[in-house]
C-alpha cells in the first residue's frame, strides 16, 4: 500500500460538537478521499471503543467487519465493542463521523445500548429509510465540510430525547476513565451502595458493556495513545498499568487479534490520520465528563 498516495487525497477534518451537544458527543469528523487515495486505501483497523460511532455516508458504502461479521453499509451506528473493527472503502470515500458519549447515544436513539453493542446497525433500521436517505442526500448536496457538519448537528439536536441520563453510571464511567481503566468494579459498586451485579446491569443498559469490559477498552486505548511516544514496549506496559510487556501483548492480542506492533500501519502519519477520531475520544476520557 502506497501511504503517500493515500494521504495525498485523504482528508480527516475535525469539528467540535457544537451548542447543545457538548456533553453528548466528543466531536465530529468529515472524512473524505478520492482519486489515488481510493485506489491506495488500506484495510483500516480500528481499536475497540466504549463510545458509540454514528457514520453518515455521503460517499460510497463501506465494507465493515466486527465480531466475525462483514457487511456493506451506508450510514450506520457502531455500538460499544471490545474487539477491533476492520473497514475498507468501496469507492469514493465521504463520511461525517460522530463520536457519541454512551448517554448521548441513549438519548439520541431512545434505545437500550446493549441492543447496539458489538455490532454495526444500519441507520435505516433505527430511524427509518426516509429519514436516513434524506440526511444522506442533503450531505451529498452540501458544498463543503462545514455545511455538512451544520446539517448533522441539526439532525442530532432534532432527535434528542429529553430523558435524564443515569448519573450513577456516568460517575462510575468517569472514574474508570480517569484512572485509565485501573478501578475495580467492586470498589465502584461499594462507593455507590449497590451490588456489582446491579452496577453491571445499569452499565449494560446505558453503555452496552460491563464496567470490567469498559476498563479493558480504556486501558487498551491508553496503550494505543503511546504507540508513537518513543517509549519502548516495556516502558509503555509499565506506563499503562500492565504487569509486564508479555501481559500487555496478550491483552492486546485477545482484543484485536494481533500484536501492537502489527496493528498499526508502519507509516506514522498514516496511523495518526486513521486513528484520530478514536484517540481524540480516548483523550476526552481523561477530562471530567459531564452529563
Amino acid at each position: 500500500m502506497d501511504a503517500a498516495a493515500f494521504l495525498s487525497e485523504y482528508v480527516n477534518e475535525e469539528f467540535p460538537p457544537g451548542p447543545g451537544l457538548e456533553q453528548l458527543a466528543y466531536g465530529l469528523w468529515d472524512v473524505r478521499a478520492a482519486g489515488a487515495a481510493v485506489l491506495a486505501m488500506p484495510d483500516v483497523h480500528l481499536l475497540p471503543e466504549v463510545t458509540v460511532s454514528l457514520a453518515f455516508q455521503y460517499g460510497a458504502p463501506l465494507r465493515v467487519a466486527l465480531a466475525g461479521k462483514t457487511q456493506i453499509l451506508g450510514s450506520h451506528i457502531t455500538g460499544a465493542h471490545d474487539s477491533a473493527v476492520q473497514l475498507h472503502g468501496t469507492g469514493v470515500l465521504g463520511s461525517v463521523v460522530v463520536k457519541l458519549t454512551p448517554w448521548g447515544a441513549a438519548r439520541l436513539f431512545r434505545s437500550d445500548m446493549q441492543s447496539l453493542a458489538a455490532r454495526h446497525t444500519d441507520l435505516r433500521d433505527v430511524v427509518g429509510h426516509a429519514a436516513a436517505e434524506r440526511i444522506e442526500q442533503q450531505l451529498a448536496e452540501a458544498p463543503d465540510a462545514p455545511a455538512r457538519v451544520v446539517l448533522v448537528r441539526r439532525w442530532l439536536l432534532e432527535r434528542l430525547d429529553a430523558k435524564d441520563s443515569d448519573v450513577l453510571v456516568a460517575w462510575a464511567f468517569r472514574e474508570i476513565a480517569s484512572t485509565g481503566g485501573m478501578t475495580r468494579t467492586s470498589e465502584l459498586a461499594a462507593q455507590l451502595g449497590m451490588s456489582e451485579r446491579q452496577l453491571e446491569r445499569r452499565f449494560l443498559a446505558w453503555v452496552g458493556m460491563t464496567p470490567k469490559a469498559v476498563a479493558r477498552v480504556v486501558r487498551l486505548q491508553r496503550l494505543a495513545a503511546h504507540f508513537h511516544s518513543g517509549l519502548s514496549w516495556a516502558e509503555i506496559a509499565a506506563e499503562t498499568g500492565f504487569s509486564d510487556q508479555a501481559h500487555m501483548v496478550r491483552e492486546f492480542r485477545s482484543m484485536t487479534g494481533t500484536t501492537p506492533a502489527r496493528f498499526l500501519p508502519p507509516d506514522r502519519e498514516l496511523a495518526e490520520q486513521l486513528m484520530r477520531p478514536t484517540l481524540h475520544a480516548s483523550d476526552f476520557f481523561n477530562r471530567a465528563l459531564g452529563v
